[in-house]
């Protein structure tokens, strides 16, 4: 939905979106509300099992592509001030209230699946799409790098 609402009708845009959710004992984990909500978030999976589902959309004139993965990720247990200190100050804007991209990587013992879909993109799932619409091949190029940044 955030993808269809930021392509709005648009003639002449791709647009990219993705979301992620993590899930323990089907309860779903979503973005915490606050330092104690990421805190509890972040005990509940500790020394467990869980699932992290992302899913990605494309949106284009006449077409809207999704794909949802899935990882499983174990977390380790550590010391209290850790998920303390973590949950104060990396967690807000993370389902989970956790980011393998960020300190948050301390807290994993093992992932089975795509890390990408942990951080929340799945990289091989978006270029294989670009791929076989045609819009990306080894011979595309950057002449001109003005826009880029």
């Amino acid at each position: 939905m955030k993808a269809l609402n930021v392509f709005d009708g648009s003639t002449d845009a791709v647009v990219i979106g993705a979301d992620t959710v993590v899930e323990v004992d089907g309860v779903i984990l979503g973005k915490p509300r606050d330092f104690s909500d990421a805190k509890s978030q972040l005990c509940s999976l500790l020394g467990r099992w869980h699932s992290v589902h992302t899913c990605i959309a494309v949106v284009s004139v006449g077409e809207v592509w999704l794909k949802t993965q899935t990882a499983r990720v174990k977390f380790r247990n550590l010391p209290e001030q850790i998920v303390e200190h973590y949950a104060r100050n990396y967690s807000m804007g993370k389902a989970g209230s956790y980011g393998l991209q960020d300190l948050g990587g301390i807290f994993i013992e093992s992932i089975v699946g795509d890390p990408y879909v942990v951080i929340g993109l799945p990289i091989s799932d978006l270029w294989e799409y670009f791929y076989k619409k045609g819009w990306w091949n080894s011979e595309t190029e950057r002449t001109n790098d003005e826009g880029w940044f």
